[in-house]
């Protein structure tokens, strides 16, 4: 019997039952090897559709374009005779969402083309689901085409306008920015905390930060209360201009408003402390920070939720308060303080890496730990945290092969100190001519 004559069986049993039962047939065909046809598939998708059950249309269609369901019809489906009055849109909505949700953006655009020459509109979910894929897809500018194309035909929504602010933020259009602010406010709409936070944060990144607290001074005028995020960001962005007294008193404002500080505005003043070498400050808010359990990591799972945003920029959790206060420690010869955060950041679960950045250093854990000992003078503790390092599998940086080097070379160890040459070579790194000559010159001397 041909695939096309089980397909037309398949329909026939379909018709007679309810949704739910024609679901079940067309997936117990599918797993007994049936290669469904653009009828069977077009039959179970608008039997679905017609019968509210819009995710179980979607869950199928994600199935045909993932392959699990072959067929290379998916076009056909969408052509008239297939499909009926009451389905064309669900169905569209339905092709378009899949295509989002398993990020084929090309696919999705091709498929919403095909839905606006027909006249037709996504809905508001589907809408902001594919704005949002553009957007993180770096195609702002489809996005913004899109969304101007089919302002006026979708149900838009506060998040839809979010959606598209956060975009011209990062894509540095801020005329775009308030434009869209005064497009919302002629929708009826109201801009909401995320969309106020979105504008601030923008016009920080932007070095704008006048303009971020008249608009913060605003979101009080309209009765809006900022959130953890958006007290941070304005905090980082006067400490980024060199506006501490506004950013510290943003943060007492934070305090007072009996908002609790998060991850992210923690390491904000820890950064600013260190900076001004304001080490003891620097250091209690660590202490405060580990009271209220961000660095334990029994606690690490609920700090997730308020680090979000450093996520988000790609600086790490705790770590960025550990290494923060190791380079600082390191840079004024407190080596045992840096001694001790370094434990204190083992302890609590976090292995150091090479790639442990903040918003101070772009340095390494073991690097600033090797640096502290080479300026205390100890070879010994340097040229073993460097093994340590090299043994984890980090290749250290130029300045600790080259720190460590030299004192091996002041205290005479010059075997050690050819050694690690040769290490640093094999390593991937180029010495220099003066670090070939002062190896070779103590060797030769001794």
């Amino acid at each position: 019997m041909s695939q096309s004559h089980k397909a037309l069986i398949l329909i026939q049993k379909m018709v007679k039952v309810p949704p739910i039962k024609t679901l079940l047939l067309f997936n117990t065909a599918s797993y007994q090897g049936l290669h469904h046809t653009s009828h069977s598939i077009s039959f179970i998708l608008n039997h679905l559709l017609s019968s509210g059950m819009l995710p179980q249309a979607q869950s199928l269609i994600l199935r045909l374009i993932s392959g699990r369901i072959p067929s290379s019809l998916m076009l056909q489906l969408t052509q008239a005779h297939f499909t009926s009055c009451s389905t064309y849109t669900p169905l569209y909505d339905a092709i378009v969402n899949a295509y989002v949700h398993s990020h084929s953006t090309d696919q999705a655009l091709t498929f919403l083309h095909h839905m606006i020459h027909e006249g037709h509109a996504p809905l508001s979910n589907t809408f902001n689901n594919l704005l949002c894929l553009l957007i993180r897809s770096n195609y702002f500018d489809k996005a913004w085409w899109i969304f101007n194309v089919l302002k006026s035909k979708v149900v838009l929504n506060a998040y839809s306008f979010g959606i598209m602010i956060t975009g011209c933020c990062e894509a540095g259009y801020f005329v775009r920015v308030f434009r869209l602010l005064a497009v919302l406010e002629e929708f009826g709409l109201s801009p909401n905390v995320v969309i106020y936070t979105t504008l601030i944060d923008g016009c920080c990144k932007n070095g704008d930060v006048m303009l971020a607290k008249n608009l913060f001074c605003k979101m009080d005028r309209l009765g809006l209360v900022p959130n953890q995020h958006t007290y941070s960001v304005l905090m980082n962005g006067f400490f980024k201009q060199g506006l501490q007294r506004e950013g510290f008193q943003m943060y007492e404002n934070m305090n007072r408003s009996g908002i609790v500080p998060n991850a992210y505005a923690y390491n904000c003043l820890i950064s600013e402390y260190c900076n001004d070498g304001m080490v003891d400050k620097a250091f209690k808010v660590f202490a405060e920070m580990r009271e209220k359990g961000y660095s334990k990591v029994e606690n690490l799972a609920g700090a997730l939720d308020l680090v979000k945003e450093m996520e988000e920029r790609c600086i790490a959790r705790s770590k960025v308060t550990y290494t923060i206060l190791i380079d600082a420690f390191a840079r004024l010869n407190y080596t045992d303080k840096a001694c001790e955060m370094h434990s204190l950041m083992e302890k609590s679960g976090l292995v150091p890496d090479v790639y442990t950045y903040s918003v101070l250093i772009h340095g390494v854990i073991y690097n600033t730990m090797i640096h502290g000992y080479c300026k205390e003078g100890s070879s010994y503790r340097a040229l073993r945290l460097l093994n340590e390092m090299v043994h984890s599998g980090m290749v250290p940086n130029v300045a600790s092969f080259c720190s460590t080097m030299g004192l091996l070379c002041r205290d005479e160890k010059w075997k050690e100190a050819e050694l690690l040459l040769g290490q640093m070579i094999n390593s991937g790194l180029k010495p220099s001519v003066s670090l070939y000559k002062m190896v070779h010159k103590v060797k030769g001397d001794v």
